[in-house]
C-alpha cells in the first residue's frame, strides 16, 4: 500500500480496484502485525535468559546454595520462572502474528456457514 503513495497520482489513476487496495491493506497490516510481534520475541528472549542466569547466579552466590536450594530459593524470592511459562509468555507475543494467519480463515468459514452478521 506505502507504494500507491509514493508513485505519482493516486490509486483511482492508476487503476487500483477496491478490491485490491483491500487485499493490499490487509497485507500490510499482517506484515507490520508480524514485524511488531518478531522484535518483541527478539528483544524478549535474550533478555529473558540473561535475567533468569544472573538471578541463578545471584542465588548462588549470595547465599551459597546447592544447585538444588537454588529453585527453592528463586521460588521464595519470587525470581522462578519455569520453561512453560516462558513459552506461554513468548506465545502471548506471538498472539498478534498467529492471529492474522488464522483470523482471516476462520472468518471466511464462519461467513460461508451462514455467521458473522
Amino acid at each position: 500500500m506505502y507504494w500507491a503513495f509514493r508513485l505519482p497520482g493516486n490509486a483511482a489513476e492508476l487503476k487500483v480496484s477496491p478490491a485490491d487496495l483491500e487485499v493490499m491493506a490487509g497485507g500490510l497490516a499482517l506484515l507490520t502485525g508480524a514485524a511488531y510481534s518478531l522484535l518483541w520475541a527478539a528483544l524478549y528472549v535474550p533478555t529473558a535468559m540473561v535475567l533468569s542466569g544472573e538471578a541463578s547466579r545471584a542465588a548462588r552466590l549470595a547465599n551459597k546454595v546447592t544447585p538444588d536450594e537454588e529453585a527453592k530459593w528463586l521460588k521464595e524470592n519470587d525470581l522462578y520462572v519455569s520453561g512453560w511459562q516462558q513459552v506461554l509468555r513468548l506465545a502471548a507475543m506471538l498472539a498478534p502474528l498467529i492471529s492474522g494467519w488464522i483470523g482471516e480463515p476462520a472468518g471466511k468459514l464462519v461467513a460461508a456457514l451462514g455467521g458473522g452478521g
